[in-house]
């Protein structure tokens, strides 16, 4: 039987996964593959803060939003690796 927490974990994840892909294709133009790996976690906070703060003052030459969210799932990643 599924619950409304279960409904809403699958319309999350779908918005969340639609966003990294995103931010992914967007870094895969402009950046080496792997290239991440390289950059420190103070590096991916410095990017993910920059993406924020154009967010809140509305820029939109990118989805910043979807680049946050990249971010915040590189710094998880790095953080596991360790």
């Amino acid at each position: 039987m599924r619950t409304r927490l279960d409904n809403d974990f699958r319309d999350l994840t779908v918005v969340a996964i639609t966003a990294l892909r995103k931010a992914l294709d967007d870094g895969a133009a402009k950046h080496p593959a792997g290239d991440w790996r390289e950059q420190s976690r103070v590096e991916q906070i410095e990017h993910l803060e920059a993406h924020l703060e154009k967010l809140l003052r509305g820029e939109t030459a990118e989805d910043h939003l979807a680049h946050l969210i990249c971010r915040a799932v590189i710094l998880r990643a790095l953080m596991e690796d360790d």
